[in-house]
């Protein structure tokens, strides 16, 4: 599947003004990916630090830049070459004093290409306690599939150009229109989730789609709900429970018991309970007043 920001991705590698990029955007949207497809197809070099997966890499992030590179290179068994190399820092919010450093990336080796992005990066990027390196990184916002590039997914190259084509006034043959309908409904219905789409591509099938596309809302709608239920009880100070019945007409439930067993004029102390149906997993949480 091809991203429509590949486009932008190569204009920044040609640039001699670049900076480190940091790819925004929401979970699931394909921000690793898209990384990693670019590092692969235009990069002779492509090194990749996953710091969920190997937490203990951000302590080669705390020496001076040219060890720092060098301790890579014997890490990945890979030579760094400004321009011809991509290093790719995924998951970043994990090792949050990297990001901080990007800096220097940009002010000691400006020659070299270097992508950050994290399926949680919005959170450390609302909350951080670094000084962020204003003007010395760039911020690209990837968005889900729009209908053009779920059209490109689908193999329908020459449908799109003809729509790319069309013009207010021009002929539209009504087969044309009712294939368009039929591949905007299919959009509709398989949302604008990568893996939901490459799933229908893969096996025809929208019932498996189906289940990928319940299983983020699902996701989603949990940290939606945790957020209102910690807003609330943010003003209210006296919620006892909270009941919140998620994707109306479905037969996913979000069950959420907020338990408040201390308060006091600083801090109050909760539990969260959250559960497909029946309550599963309880997570304390402590919120400053």
């Amino acid at each position: 599947m091809q991203r429509e920001a590949i486009v932008y991705l190569q204009e920044w590698r040609q640039r001699s003004s670049r900076r480190p990029l940091i790819i925004r955007g929401a979970r699931q949207v394909g921000k690793s990916w898209l990384a990693k497809q670019f590092g692969r197809e235009n990069f002779q070099n492509f090194i990749e630090t996953n710091f969920d997966e190997k937490q203990q890499l951000d302590r080669i992030f705390e020496k001076d830049i040219n060890e720092c590179l060098n301790l890579l290179e014997i890490e990945f068994d890979t030579e760094i070459k400004d321009g011809d190399t991509l290093i790719f820092l995924d998951e970043v919010q994990a090792a949050p004093e990297v990001f901080a450093r990007l800096r220097y990336f940009y002010e000691n080796r400006p020659g070299l290409h270097i992508i950050a992005t994290g399926s949680l990066l919005e959170f450390l990027l609302a909350n951080h306690s670094f000084s962020m390196p204003v003007v010395r990184i760039e911020y690209m916002y990837l968005l889900p599939f729009n209908f053009r590039e779920f059209l490109m997914a689908a193999n329908q190259q020459r449908l799109l150009n003809f729509m790319l084509k069309y013009q207010l006034g021009d002929e539209l043959p009504e087969s044309i229109h009712q294939k368009i309908r039929r591949y905007f409904l299919k959009f509709l219905y398989l949302g604008a989730m990568p893996e939901s789409i490459k799933s229908w591509i893969e096996s025809g099938n929208f019932r498996q789609s189906e289940i990928i596309s319940q299983s983020l809302k699902f996701t989603a709608t949990i940290l939606v709900n945790t957020a209102i239920a910690l807003i609330y009880c943010y003003f209210s100070k006296f919620m006892i429970s909270y009941h919140f019945v998620s994707l109306k007409n479905s037969n996913i439930r979000n069950y959420f018991l907020i338990n408040v067993p201390t308060k006091s004029s600083k801090l109050m102390t909760f539990s969260v309970r959250l559960g497909w149906q029946q309550p599963l997993l309880t997570l304390p949480v402590t919120v400053c007043l």
